[in-house]
């Protein structure tokens, strides 16, 4: 058997490895102090990176997409949301500050919400027209009859929701039977 730091850690104690662990630790402390001397930051305080994080959520992001987005994982973007971190990496915080409020990630748009007062003033207007409920619901695709997230309890929708809404009233109103107004707001 090879004698290293590897054999260390898989929990041999013969003295070259007992010395191969001391003399990496020993490297290591004098690397991060010449990095600490020469002004390098490696850790930082999360309160900026946490309200970043924040501000995402209220944008429509999740947890997940976040994670998604910077590649960080997302038990780690939880621990920081939360607040059970008491440092973050450089790395860490300038990966996650990079994601704009507008940033959908590629593999999980499914996942990714808006606020729901935009698809609640489309239906609004739709009902107007004399369109019932239910048939509404049947031109969204949703089985139930019923729009939950038209519900005051609810503030986003998914952005397929959003998306399928937008369609249907754009096609009624190229049909006549919405404003075209009421379009150009909401989408702005």
């Amino acid at each position: 058997m090879t004698h290293t730091l590897s054999s260390y850690y898989h929990g041999c104690r013969c003295p070259v490895c007992v010395d191969a662990y001391r003399t990496y630790n020993r490297n290591k402390k004098r690397t991060y102090r010449a990095l600490k001397r020469a002004g390098y930051v490696h850790r930082v305080d999360p309160a900026e990176t946490r309200e970043h994080i924040a501000k995402l959520l209220a944008c429509g992001q999740t947890l997940s997409s976040v994670a998604a987005l910077s590649g960080v994982s997302t038990q780690h973007v939880w621990a920081l949301h939360h607040g059970r971190t008491s440092s973050v990496s450089t790395s860490t915080a300038d990966r996650l500050l990079a994601i704009a409020m507008t940033d959908v990630p590629d593999g999980s748009k499914s996942d990714h919400f808006v606020p729901a007062a935009k698809a609640q003033r489309l239906v609004h207007e739709i009902q107007r027209s004399g369109i019932s409920q239910s048939r509404i619901a049947a031109m969204f695709r949703h089985t139930s009859g019923d729009l939950g997230f038209m519900s005051k309890g609810h503030p986003w929708v998914r952005l397929s929701t959003y998306r399928r809404v937008l369609t249907v009233y754009q096609l009624l109103a190229r049909q006549g039977r919405v404003p075209a107004s009421v379009l150009e707001e909401v989408v702005s």
